[in-house]
Order: structure tokens, then C-alpha cells, then sequence
């Protein structure tokens, strides 16, 4: 199986030459600058690292769901939005069916795919256009092949592009048959970012999220899903 790459400090190469990872400038992960808030370190202070967590997460849930105005139901925590990028991939996709990726993109929804034992349709994008989806002709892949999941990272990693609501709004209608995975880890670096949240009802829409981008929390791995609740 394929390796997907990611940014970040190699530490065994770093010390193979003779560097220090404090010396060492990293180009390679898009992550806040600014470090944690203020807060965390106290907060973290107070852990009990001693036991087991909580497996349900319910007190981070039950905070999310208060401030982001939906119920506890709705959400699901997981360690960094890769966990849950490949638990929605094992739980939905088999072997036989076939998921939609638009390239570039993030690596790891091709290699969930492979875990899952899925089949890839790609759509590349091209440069020529600054890597722009070319919404009807992704509308057509869909009609044509039917795909069991569709990932959709807005804002692009690592294009940067952002669809409107409007447009994304078109994808979720053309794939009422599939699992849409919309990754919005990087949401928060966009200005004006129209919110998501609402479309969860009636839709098979999972909308993932990163504390590791939000907070600085990279090592910690901390990312949550979105989704309808399971009465539905």
C-alpha cells in the first residue's frame, strides 16, 4: 500500500545531520504560528493522564455541540481528522465500491480508500486554471459512475481553493446516493468562510474538522466530525 506523505519535522534525518529540531525551520506543515491559545497549557496541567479517557468524549462533545449549535448527537471526536477520514472510509465503503477524489488533495482519502478496499475515480485539476473545480464536469463523473463517497476539501489542501456555497450546494444535490466527506481542516485561515453546518439535515454529509489547525494542537491530534444525527 502506498505511503501518504505529510509535512513535518523528521526528526531521525534531523539528528543524522546533525541539527536540532529547535534550530530547524519547518516549511512543510501549514500549522498556526501563533501556537496554542492562552489557556491551554493550564487546562492540559489539570489532565488526568493517570486513566483511561473518556472513549465517548462526551464533555468535549457536549462543549462543541453548545458552541457550534448543534446537539452532542451530531458529533463524533476522533484522534485528528485522519482517524475519522479512515473510520468513515471502513464504515461506508467496501470492496467493489467506488469513491471520487478531486486531485491534488490531501493524500490520506486515497489511502482510506485502500484500507477500505475501495475503487478511485479521480478528477485532476489542472494548473492552467489555478486547479479551479470544474464543477460540471464533476457533476458528470458523479452521474456517470455513481460513487459510494466523494471527498471534497474546502479549502483545498494543498490548492487552497475555496468553493462557494453555491457551488458546493450543486455537488451535495448531484450525490444524494453517496457519502459526502466534506474536510474543512483549514477552515478557520479563510475570511468570510460560509458556514456548513445547516446542510448536515436531510443530506449523507460527514463535515470533518481540525484542532490541530484551529488551536496549534498538532501534538496532541485532535479533530472531530459532523454529521446527522442516528435516528435518521
Amino acid at each position: 500500500m502506498a505511503v501518504c506523505l505529510h509535512g513535518g519535522v523528521d526528526y531521525a534525518e534531523l539528528e543524522a545531520l546533525g541539527i536540532t529540531s529547535q534550530k530547524a525551520i519547518d516549511f512543510s506543515a501549514n500549522l498556526n504560528p501563533f501556537g496554542p491559545p492562552p489557556g491551554i497549557e493550564e487546562a492540559m496541567s489539570k489532565m488526568d493522564i493517570a486513566h483511561y479517557p473518556d472513549s465517548e468524549a462526551t464533555c468535549l462533545r457536549r462543549f462543541l455541540a453548545e458552541r457550534l449549535g448543534l446537539k452532542a448527537e451530531n458529533i463524533l471526536v476522533g484522534s485528528g481528522s485522519t482517524e475519522l477520514i479512515r473510520l468513515a472510509s471502513l464504515a461506508y465503503f467496501g470492496r467493489g465500491d467506488r469513491v471520487l477524489i478531486i486531485e491534488p488533495t490531501f493524500g490520506e482519502y486515497e489511502v482510506a480508500c485502500h484500507i477500505a478496499g475501495a475503487s478511485i475515480i479521480k478528477q485532476q485539476l489542472s494548473a492552467e486554471n489555478s486547479f479551479q473545480l470544474k464543477i460540471g464536469e464533476t457533476i458528470e463523473l458523479i452521474q456517470k459512475h455513481h460513487p459510494k463517497g466523494i471527498f471534497v476539501g474546502n479549502p483545498n489542501n494543498p490548492t487552497g481553493q475555496y468553493l462557494s456555497r453555491s457551488k458546493f450546494k450543486k455537488l451535495l444535490d448531484a450525490s444524494k446516493d453517496s457519502l459526502m466527506v466534506l474536510d474543512e481542516a483549514y477552515i478557520t485561515f479563510v475570511n468570510n468562510a460560509w458556514s456548513s453546518l445547516d446542510m448536515i439535515e436531510g443530506n449523507n454529509l460527514l463535515i470533518l474538522r481540525s484542532m490541530t489547525k484551529d488551536y496549534a494542537l498538532a501534538g496532541l491530534r485532535l479533530g472531530y466530525g459532523v454529521a446527522r444525527g442516528g435516528d435518521h
